[in-house]
């Protein structure tokens, strides 16, 4: 029989997992009507939107492997987007450049980036009442990545630059090295795969994997035992 602590925190997890997928598919939903209905319906298939979506049904259906993939995908740029924002509100400059298209925007454009602000703080505590996140959950996202950057090379506008299958994104280009930003077509998505899962995805579920397994053994350590 469970211990009332324990009932308690039981119905805090289930609670806040649907608190969590339900915020994040219904933003998913305002993306795609707004996009479908400004006739860009590419704008819907960022990496940043798809894996609102899919942490979302993860957090609904409570499957740990959708919510750590999807927390794998969104932490690093995410949190470099948080921060940007959020010392452009303190200071008037972004520091990064990753959130400076915000600046100007009508509301909807602001709401439609929300989700940089409100995935991790949603996704981290769901993968804690869920388990933690597997060591290979950059697999699964990776593998969606990459799919999403062909598709939208193969069948979305230049002009709109959905996930960057076209030219780098303001602010990310300090990150590369400055010949691999002559780089255009294949050679380019190539390059774009590569950093999205190689130098993000892999280091970032490593690091949380790491995290996660030792909340669990300090948790586990911390359990009082039961009596003889």
């Amino acid at each position: 029989m469970k211990k009332p602590e324990n009932r308690a925190l039981s119905r805090f997890a289930a609670c806040w997992l649907l608190l969590a997928g339900l915020v994040m598919s219904a933003h998913f939903c305002y993306v795609a009507v707004r996009s479908v209905a400004e006739g860009r319906p590419g704008e819907m298939l960022w990496i940043t939107h798809i894996f609102t979506l899919t942490g979302g049904l993860g957090a609904l259906f409570k499957s740990r492997r959708m919510v750590a993939f999807s927390l794998t995908a969104l932490f690093l740029n995410h949190a470099f987007w948080t921060a940007d924002a959020l010392t452009y509100f303190a200071t008037g400059r972004f520091p990064f450049g990753f959130a400076a298209y915000i600046k100007g925007q009508s509301p909807g454009v602001w709401i439609q980036s929300a989700n940089h602000l409100f995935d991790l703080p949603l996704l981290i505590p769901s993968a804690y009442f869920l388990g933690g996140v597997p060591r290979r959950s950059w697999i699964s996202s990776g593998a969606i990545s990459t799919a999403l950057v062909v598709f939208c090379y193969l069948f979305t506008a230049p002009a709109e630059n959905v996930n960057c299958v076209f030219a780098a994104w303001p602010g990310m280009d300090r990150l590369y090295p400055a010949f691999l930003l002559s780089f255009s077509g294949v050679r380019h998505v190539a390059v774009v795969i590569a950093v999205t899962v190689f130098f993000n995805q892999l280091p970032v579920n490593l690091v949380l994997s790491l995290l996660f397994s030792a909340i669990g053994r300090k948790k586990a350590k911390d359990r009082p035992r039961p009596r003889r």
